[in-house]
């Protein structure tokens, strides 16, 4: 009997010191410390990540960055498997001298390793984004003119301020009229890399950007336009050898493939051709194949007008063909079958890839301009893994306030396998008075759509960071903002589930403990 009490009293202690290591673990100082701290500290944490960046490429980098906790993907681990005539035990720890897993056979006093074949790279992505979008006025401004050794440096510091800020996300444009930004089979230079359409900048930014990132923890998701193209001037500038130059120049042979958009400025791809859905798969393949990206990401900018004038012959030609669809509807399907194509192109690269589209904020506008079928492609698998509907609006907008319109957004039917990301405006702090008057406005737009379990993008970095002269100090005022609300999110994750983990090893000594105490019991039975 006494020895029963010394085993139970052992059990308290050791369920004692359990809770009290798990309390010191909740409350210690890294989930107490300021708002200042984090800011510092996360500052301090993307600094010497980029110092300690090698040259041992992306995937390394990317590979430090998901060992550092950024993304769960795989774990090391040793098994060991002990054979003997009557039972077989098996048992898993973790190891630090491998980054894969190594099963060792024990057999008498000989040890068989069989070592696997290395996983392939998965890519970096987050559960909950909270993103950026970098635009080609960034990527002009930090590549033309300008050395790799330049732009690498420029490109650090814009990875260092996103993570500073609380970003883990950033959607890079890669293709943002009909051009590239990286070096392409398919696709010009865009003249916003090098001042020239077709000329190279002298190296490729695309090879540059991934490995850059992910030293940051930052997934990369190349950010296109798949119909826009180039203006008047642009067009002209473009070389004759590209795709797009020859349908340009050639209408005759090549009718309605591109066309003059008035109300925007611009030449426009035809949704309805299915050569210009072939080639807008063709470039997603290119961009997915060559580069160490984590998505791609198109936007809102799908049909640039209601009038029939546009495609009026493709559709009769779809008439003729036998197609029975009404004009609204067969728009609205040709859309549908770029999204599709695009999202079945990445996932033919890799599954661990994302697809994400950012429509109009309006939900309405998506049906009546842009011929979206926006709420099909949230509602049903296999079109996206992320919708990011842009609603740059402020709370006392006269027809769609910010708050409405996101519960609009939330209400709607969604995928389980979609995540929500709304994106939000700092640019309008410029354009909008009550953006403008209201400091921590963004920071109550990102509080209000994070509250209701959605992701966040803003829109763009240099709207913050770079604003027209005038707005240094509004801006400065608004990204402190904007970083605390963003890292008091990130620290109440990260405060969930270190309750999560004390919860369970009460539990665990909760159940050990009372199986001591059955053994204790069970035996004093016996020994009477």
């Amino acid at each position: 009997m006494r020895g029963r009490k010394i085993i139970i009293a052992v059990a308290c202690a050791a369920f004692a010191a359990a809770a009290a290591v798990s309390s010191a673990m909740l409350f210690d100082r890294e989930t107490v410390r300021t708002n200042a701290e984090i800011v510092r500290e996360a500052g301090e944490t993307a600094a010497a990540d980029a110092a300690s960046r090698t040259a041992a490429g992306s995937a390394a980098a990317k590979a430090a960055a998901m060992s550092a906790g950024k993304t769960a993907k795989a774990s090391a681990a040793v098994t060991t498997t002990t054979t003997t005539t009557t039972t077989t035990t098996t048992a898993t720890a973790a190891t630090t001298t491998t980054s894969h897993s190594l099963k060792m056979e024990f057999k008498g006093e000989i040890v068989v390793e069989h070592e696997p074949e290395p996983e392939p790279a998965k890519a970096l992505n987050y559960d909950r984004q909270r993103g950026m979008w970098v635009s080609l006025f960034e990527l002009e401004r930090l590549i033309k003119g300008r050395s790799e050794e330049d732009f690498r440096y420029g490109f650090e510091e814009l990875c260092r301020s996103c993570k500073a800020l609380g970003i883990n996300t950033l959607y890079v444009h890669a293709r943002p009229l009909g051009d590239a930004f990286y070096e392409s089979g398919l696709f010009p230079w865009s003249r916003y890399a090098s001042g020239t359409s077709g000329m190279s900048p002298g190296y490729d930014p695309f090879a540059v950007i991934p490995e850059i990132a992910h030293s940051f923890g930052l997934s990369v998701h190349a950010w296109i336009n798949p119909y826009r193209c180039e203006d008047s001037e642009g067009m002209a500038q473009m070389p004759d050898s590209c795709i797009i130059k020859q349908w340009y120049n050639y209408p005759d042979s090549y009718p309605e493939y591109i066309s003059y958009a008035p109300d925007y400025g611009k030449y426009w791809l035809n949704p309805g051709v299915p050569e210009v859905q072939r080639l807008i798969a063709d470039g997603v393949r290119e961009l997915v194949t060559k580069y160490d990206i984590d998505g791609v990401q198109i936007d809102d900018y799908f049909y640039p007008t209601t009038e029939t004038w546009f495609d009026e012959g493709t559709y009769n030609s779809y008439l003729d063909s036998g197609g029975r669809l009404s004009y609204y509807d067969w728009r609205l399907e040709n859309c549908t079958g770029t999204v599709k194509l695009i999202y079945d192109t990445v996932k033919e690269q890799d599954t661990s890839l994302w697809f994400g589209i950012a429509p109009q904020g309006n939900y309405e506008n998506n049906y009546t301009y842009m011929y979206a079928d926006v709420a099909r492609w949230l509602s049903e698998p296999g079109y996206c893994d992320y919708f990011a509907p842009q609603i740059y609006f402020s709370y006392g907008h006269p027809t769609k306030p910010f708050k409405p319109v996101l519960d609009q957004w939330l209400s709607l039917p969604r995928d389980s396998s979609v995540q929500l990301v709304i994106g939000i405006a700092p640019a309008n702090i410029e354009l909008d008075q009550e953006y403008c008057d209201q400091v921590g406005i963004i920071a109550r737009q990102i509080s209000d759509s994070t509250a209701a379990g959605a992701g966040i993008a803003l829109f763009r970095f240099d709207s913050l960071y770079y604003p027209s002269q005038g707005f240094d100090y509004r801006m400065a005022r608004e990204i402190e903002e904007i970083t605390k609300e963003l890292n008091i999110n990130a620290q109440c994750t990260m405060h969930n589930a270190q309750l999560f983990r004390l919860n369970k090893l009460s539990a665990d000594f909760l159940y050990s403990a009372s199986l001591i105490v059955f053994n204790a019991q069970f035996s004093d039975v016996l020994s009477k």
